[in-house]
């Protein structure tokens, strides 16, 4: 009975936090000048965050408190203690799952082969795509680092179309998925290889490992998703090779050289994706942490001169001018982006808020589950598990802040990937350890052996029934896509730009390279900033998401000075296209644009000006 009260003293608290979730703010930051939807509610940026930690905590706290009060036979909290629950120990070094990581390698291989990459060719998300390719067109213009574009996600993230033109030797759309499309792989290759590290650190018996592996592996390599990549989206590879890297290298006692190398992730998160850096960085803070607590100070300074080093390098064979343009850019995205795309989270069980409670619980499920397996003695876990386990936890809880900051539906479903992971591996655990008690299953497996015979049905499901192109694909028409792979990747590389516009933004195209056939540049004050790339000129200005980038205070100035030296003859001045442009975060911009610029032509709903 008295190992109820740890759940029961738990969820009241979590109750208690429910009901008072609304009254948990921050005062707001009157100052604040950018126009959103925080700025009309007069909500802080830090309100969920907080809510979110209160609720991840406090529960867990007390439920932690109660279970080593009420459960016996626990391991202890205490770090010089014998019984220390993270006390280290060895890997043990196995290569029982060799045979089965080299068949997902060739499974997820043969499923991307298999693609139908024609279905790719498809009128674009005229303002989503315009982020990745207008970039490019500036970068090939002027190959100044940091200077021509203010890159909205981040360095590398928006430089992928540029990419794919060193590839491919010209620039498409067609060649810039093809990217898009490897980092998804990639990001599946990552999840094949924590899983492996995952189960081989199990304290389970081989074949019990073996079907763990398998059913567990067919799961998570359906999450990432070729044509809509919205769980473990492509930004998330280096976060996932990172949080593999650290568990690795915090689980291997010979570890300095990882530990150094360790380092460099703190520089090229940041150049990855913007969010994605502040989020390895926020891993890296916590794992010196825990190494000073730990009192391993050795591994500690190794770590921060791995940091050092990158970061020094960076600064030696950058100019001043682009670590200039590098730190504007950094302290824009990092300060603007709340107040700009700011949506609040929803209140648990209100109307609309299913996903995001849902996820509340997952988050306290699997709190409360890693109190289990990290303290109690019942199962068994190794120290690898556990390091693994709670990196994995730490790693999903600073992602969780990109839902945190947008919590739209499909922010939240993105954002909850590695949760996602977490749950389904600890309900999979749970559930083999029940098996792993029963004698009569044991003997079964020991007597017939269902590893093999479970993979090809697996197999077999798997490819007849992955959702492609909108439709179930059968397994003959992905033969046919493995036939005609190398035509098929031809087809989209070398598609047409017309093959990606519907007709009246074809229109569109055609009636602006008219207009602007004298001007040198492209400056768009609407949401439809694929423009530049199909005109094939670059950006007047670094600022060519005008509605996220020029804003009141922040970068307005900048914007006009830059702006003054270009001053093209046609501007697009309105779309039907609205996402986050809003001219009351530029008021001085538009004074300027209606003191040098004046009514011209309306074509198809979009307004264009001409400089007087």
């Amino acid at each position: 009975m008295k190992k109820i009260i740890p759940l029961i003293s738990s969820l009241f608290c979590v109750l208690i936090i429910l009901y008072f979730w609304d009254l948990i703010k921050l005062p707001y930051n009157e100052n604040n000048l950018i126009i959103g939807n925080y700025y009309y509610n007069k909500i802080n940026p830090l309100n969920d965050t907080i809510r979110f930690l209160i609720f991840l905590t406090v529960p867990f706290l007390i439920y932690l408190i109660f279970f080593k009060k009420y459960y016996e036979n626990t391991y202890s909290l205490k770090i010089k203690s014998e019984n220390y629950f993270l006390k280290f120990e060895e890997n043990k070094k196995q290569n029982i799952l060799s045979n089965y990581l080299f068949f997902f390698i060739i499974f997820i291989l043969f499923e991307f082969i298999t693609l139908d990459f024609k279905f790719l060719v498809r009128p674009i998300d005229f303002f989503h795509e315009g982020t990745y390719l207008v970039p490019a067109i500036n970068h090939l213009e002027n190959k100044n680092l940091f200077g021509p574009t203010l890159y909205d996600y981040g360095f590398i993230a928006n430089n992928l179309a540029v990419i794919s033109s060193y590839i491919f030797g010209f620039l498409s759309i067609g060649g810039f998925y093809i990217i898009k499309l490897i980092l998804v792989f990639l990001v599946k290759l990552s999840l094949i290889f924590i899983s492996r590290s995952l189960v081989l650190s199990l304290e389970l018996e081989n074949n019990y490992k073996t079907n763990f592996f398998v059913l567990f592996t067919f799961i998570i390599i359906s999450l990432p998703d070729y044509y809509n990549p919205l769980i473990f989206y492509q930004r998330y590879l280096l976060y996932l090779l990172f949080i593999l890297y650290l568990g690795l290298t915090l689980t291997n006692q010979k570890n300095k050289f990882q530990l150094l190398t360790l380092g460099f992730f703190s520089l090229f998160s940041v150049l990855w994706w913007w969010d994605i850096g502040a989020y390895t960085n926020a891993l890296i803070f916590l794992t010196l942490i825990y190494l000073l607590i730990h009192r391993e100070f050795k591994n500690f300074l190794l770590l921060l001169i791995g940091i050092s080093i990158s970061w020094g390098i960076f600064f030696l064979i950058s100019g001043t001018e682009t670590l200039e343009n590098f730190f504007y850019q950094f302290n824009f995205i990092y300060s603007a982006s709340d107040y700009l795309l700011g949506i609040e989270y929803p209140i648990p069980f209100s109307a609309d808020s299913i996903r995001g409670t849902k996820t509340l619980i997952i988050f306290y499920l699997i709190s409360i589950m890693l109190i289990h397996l990290n303290l109690s003695k019942k199962y068994k876990v190794s120290f690898k598990t556990k390091i693994l386990l709670n990196t994995l936890f730490l790693a999903g809880i600073i992602g969780f802040k990109t839902a945190l900051m947008r919590s739209d539906t499909p922010h939240i479903k993105y954002a909850s990937g590695i949760i996602f992971f977490l749950i389904l591996f600890l309900i999979l655990f749970f559930i083999f350890q029940r098996l792993k008690a029963s004698n009569n299953i044991l003997s079964i497996y020991k007597k017939y052996n269902f590893n093999f015979i479970l993979f090809i049905l697996l197999s077999i499901y798997y490819l007849s029934s992955i959702p492609e192109t909108g439709n179930s694909t059968s397994l003959l028409k992905k033969v046919d896509n493995l036939k005609n792979f190398k035509k098929n990747i031809s087809y989209l590389v070398n598609a047409q730009d017309s093959n990606y516009l519907n007709d009246n933004y074809a229109l569109i195209v055609k009636r602006y390279k008219e207009l602007a056939k004298d001007d040198n540049c492209i400056q768009s004050f609407t949401d439809d900033i694929s423009l530049p790339y199909f005109l094939k000129k670059p950006t007047c200005t670094k600022y060519f998401i005008s509605g996220a980038q020029i804003l009141n205070k922040k970068s307005e100035k900048n914007f006009i000075n830059e702006f003054n030296t270009s001053l093209p003859k046609i501007i697009l001045y309105d779309s039907p296209i609205k996402y986050l442009i809003n001219p009351l975060n530029m008021p001085t911009t538009q004074k300027f644009i209606n003191e040098n610029y004046s009514f011209y032509e309306k074509f198809n709903g979009f307004t264009f000006y001409k400089k007087n």
